[in-house]
């Protein structure tokens, strides 16, 4: 669950950043480059977080740690 939760907060991080980018006044091109480049990092990390959840869901409804967390105790 740990690493979901701090998966979650860098997509916001990312997110937050790249509205700043897309807004902050640069020239298009040089915003736009920025901006598809932490979108591309963004998606993938909402993947994989979405994958750990999928993976993970039954124990993180009961409350079982992860496989990860289990072995990192």
């Amino acid at each position: 669950m740990n690493d979901i939760h701090s998966d979650v907060w860098h997509l916001y991080q990312l997110l937050d950043i790249l509205v700043e980018t897309l807004i902050d006044g640069r020239t298009a091109s040089e915003s736009m480059e920025r901006a598809a480049a932490l979108a591309w990092i963004a998606r993938d990390l909402a993947e994989q977080t979405g994958a750990a959840i999928d993976n993970n869901f039954r124990g993180i409804a009961k409350g079982i740690p992860s496989q990860t967390e289990a072995t990192n105790v």
